[in-house]
């Protein structure tokens, strides 16, 4: 068997894409930025026969097109491994492609859909299907790669479209619209990035050890994917973060037809200390659209990920895939939790400057019975100040994040919010408060704060970004 490593498709192949224009709401809260997506499909009929998906979803009978499709070409990557691949271009402007693909009762693969050549003007969005294309299994446009566990052993449907025919916008499509596709067979003994749920581990006491990586230390990346076997299945994961690591995330992939095709949701996707004592983060994957949990960390430390099962029924197919990340950077932290619990203490949010804004990212801890945390920025009369803030919704045990905007701390907040469980704090266009207009120029001032906390999640940490977008 060749040797256990990193699959990286060749330079001629596959390259993943990371620029996706996907409808969304923006979180800005680190240097790199972390989307919600939101992308929801449209499909327009014809007044012909029309079949109802899963998802109930209506798609014209003619558009079926699977029982036709192209197969894929079966090859070999660098490490051995099964590959299937296939090319074409989005042309006329609303096109979608199908492909064909082998698959097993069982198997895990990744899909990856990408612009060819990287110049290339498509945004390829994937969905899968069984050979005959009459049930949608599993569709994410939010990301450039799927993750799906096949439940039957027979050849599998791919359909290639562009994101604006996705979305229901005026189709895009042209001689410029090149994409390449990708299904990985996971080899879990072969690949490192990937790893499989092993029973038992569904106590702390026997949490399953040996996970790998890829990356280079402190900024460390892998796949878990597993199944839920039962009512109420448990499965705990040892994962060891290295010196220099200062955050870690463990994000999950969306279930159902239109996310990675799993008929069951995360219920609780829980970060614990390493000997299982207590809850350090964590999330009910069934509220909102939360994607998952950002947790500064202790260096050289090892932390448990639990995650768990709602009650039954599972469904045909109850797998879930979960992504660990490590960073060996993050936000601004605040620097003195005493002193700035007034404005005249207030942090200097350190200013990244581009063309377009001016942006801010700044994290810190609501600690005690009550906490208030102030920060201070410089805002020019008729900008527009966008603000993305995280307490509960990356997983923490506060359970009020306030946060207000001021441009005279003694005067009333510009604009307040409370952070709720169910939806991403955005004062943004589509979010949920529009932003906030500067009416004077020199310092303003972001206030958070928070009274009362989780009885059983002991972190108490925030991630903000605010972005002044001059006029």
């Amino acid at each position: 068997m060749p040797e256990k490593g990193s699959y990286t498709p060749d330079a001629g192949g596959i390259e993943l894409d990371t620029d996706r224009r996907v409808a969304r709401v923006r979180r800005h809260i680190d240097g790199v930025e972390l989307a919600a997506f939101l992308a929801l499909a449209t499909w327009a009929t014809d007044g012909a026969a029309t079949r109802i998906f899963k998802d109930g979803f209506e798609v014209p009978e003619s558009a079926l097109q699977c029982p036709g499709a192209t197969p894929m070409v079966q090859d070999e990557n660098g490490l051995g491994g099964v590959l299937f691949t296939a090319d074409g271009v989005i042309d006329p402007p609303g096109d979608s492609d199908y492909f064909s693909v082998p698959l097993m009762a069982g198997e895990w693969i990744q899909v990856l859909g990408s612009r060819d050549p990287p110049e290339s003007l498509a945004e390829p969005v994937v969905s899968v299907f069984p050979g005959d294309g009459t049930v949608l299994l599993a569709r994410d446009a939010s990301i450039p790669h799927l993750l799906y566990r096949a439940t039957q052993t027979s050849n599998h449907c791919l359909r290639v479209e562009d994101l604006s025919t996705f979305q229901g916008l005026p189709p895009e499509g042209g001689s410029d619209y090149g994409y390449a596709l990708s299904v990985l067979p996971i080899d879990f003994e072969l690949y490192d990035e990937f790893n499989v749920d092993t029973e038992p581990n569904d106590l702390p006491g026997g949490a399953q050890t040996g996970l790998s990586a890829v990356g280079f230390p402190p900024d460390e990346f892998a796949w878990i994917s597993g199944v839920f076997g039962s009512d109420g299945d448990v499965d705990v994961f040892a994962l060891h973060v290295g010196a220099d690591v200062l955050e870690m995330d463990v994000e999950f992939t969306p279930s159902g037809t239109t996310g990675h095709g799993g008929t069951v949701d995360i219920q609780n996707l829980e970060v614990l200390s390493g000997d299982g004592s207590s809850i350090l983060a964590m999330l009910d994957a069934t509220k909102g659209t939360a994607r998952g949990i950002r947790l500064p960390v202790q260096q050289d430390t090892t932390y448990l990920v639990r995650v768990g099962s709602p009650t039954l029924p599972l469904g045909d197919n109850p797998f879930y895939s979960i992504a660990w990340r490590t960073r060996g950077t993050q936000n601004q932290q605040e620097s003195d939790d005493a002193g700035n619990g007034a404005a005249a203490g207030a942090e200097v949010a350190t200013p990244i400057i581009s063309p377009f804004q001016t942006s801010h990212f700044i994290g810190g801890t609501l600690s005690g019975a009550s906490d208030t945390d102030w920060w201070s920025f410089q805002a020019e009369a008729g900008s527009s100040i966008n603000v993305f803030c995280s307490s509960w919704r990356v997983g923490s045990g506060v359970r009020d994040a306030t946060v207000a905007l001021f441009d005279d701390p003694g005067t009333a907040a510009l604009q307040q919010e409370v952070e709720v469980e169910t939806v991403d704090l955005a004062w943004a266009d589509g979010g949920t408060l529009p932003p906030v207009p500067a009416t004077t120029t020199g310092t303003h001032y972001l206030r958070l704060s928070a009274s009362t906390f989780s009885s059983s999640v002991t972190s108490r940490h925030y991630v903000c970004g605010f972005h002044v977008v001059p006029p």
